[in-house]
């Protein structure tokens, strides 16, 4: 038997029907009509890619609680002094294990930046328990002041070096009476410094006159100290730190105090003072904070016998 070929109004007919029956299953809830999502149309590449983007799985760098990426570890030369962290500080005991042969450290001396170097190695010193810290392509400790993991630069604001020290003498002369030390004001460093960006200048000095053999034996009447004083005509002064030894001390160990550094170590655009103690056998660099009007102590590490 010959089939009829189906014509085109048997077709349209088909269609009608069909429709017919989806309004009136809808009508009675059986049948329910699938909707098709929008994209808006003054959505920019942003907003249409959150459209049809997956659910954030999470990042397992951002789930770690102490990522190295917020961690800044700072070290003056081969010791490592801590860091810090979000503007707060951590002591280089909380550090161990947090630094990797991957992180790359930015190395400065007093002039500037030197190089960026990878490959830190970190040991226990035997003598003392303090943290070493050396570098695996062979640059010497002694080739660098500063080496710390942070984008931002820690010497961005620059020091300057008075040469005439003898506007300081007299203050020297007046801290040395009240420490009942009988000598002459000797001041060997003067530095004038912003620490806080305000355009309010503090000036440091160090004055001293302990040299060479002076640091085996304390003779009476010998000093090593650096204190801080306002620019201007205020002449209130603040000892950072110092070793004073008068003929009514007992025989006190003989500490060289200095400036080790003015540099910024924990990225609030404000300069710590890094304050170095040194003896025949030994050193302790102690990194103070200026805030509220005072040197407040943050980190310390020393290392020696």
């Amino acid at each position: 038997m010959k089939e009829r070929p189906v014509s085109r109004k048997s077709i349209v007919k088909l269609i009608i029907l069909l429709v017919l029956l989806m309004v009136f299953l809808a009508s009675n809830g059986i049948y329910k009509w699938k909707e098709q999502p929008a994209t808006s149309p003054t959505a920019g590449p942003i907003e249409q890619d959150k459209q049809t983007q997956k659910p954030d799985q999470g990042n397992d760098n951002e789930d770690k609680d102490e990522n190295i990426n917020d961690l800044h570890p700072i070290a003056f030369k081969d010791l490592l002094m801590g860091g810090s962290q979000k503007g707060s500080w951590i002591s280089a005991e909380d550090l161990q294990g947090k630094i990797s042969e991957d992180d790359s450290f930015t190395l400065y001396s007093n002039e500037g930046l030197i190089k960026t170097s990878k490959g830190a190695k970190i040991s226990e010193s035997l003598a003392t328990g303090a943290i070493l810290f050396s570098f695996d392509d062979g640059i010497d400790s002694d080739d660098y002041l500063i080496a710390i993991s942070a984008a931002f630069d820690p010497l961005a604001q620059k020091v300057s070096q008075i040469e005439d020290t003898s506007s300081y003498e007299p203050l020297v002369d007046r801290i040395l009476e009240d420490k009942k030390i009988s000598a002459k004001a000797e001041i060997t460093r003067v530095y004038k410094v912003d620490l806080e960006g305000n355009g309010k200048e503090r000036v440091f000095v160090k004055a001293a006159n302990v040299k060479g053999l002076d640091l085996f034996e304390g003779k009476d009447n010998s000093y090593s100290f650096i204190f801080s004083v306002s620019d201007g005509q205020d002449q209130s002064y603040q000892i950072l730190s110092g070793y004073f030894n008068s003929p009514d001390t007992e025989n006190e160990l003989v500490l060289d105090h200095s400036i080790f550094a003015f540099a910024d170590l924990n990225g609030d655009g404000k300069l710590e003072i890094a304050a170095q103690q040194s003896y025949y056998e030994g050193v302790r660099y102690t990194i103070y904070e200026y805030k509220d009007g005072n040197y407040i102590e943050v980190l310390s590490v020393f290392d020696g016998v």
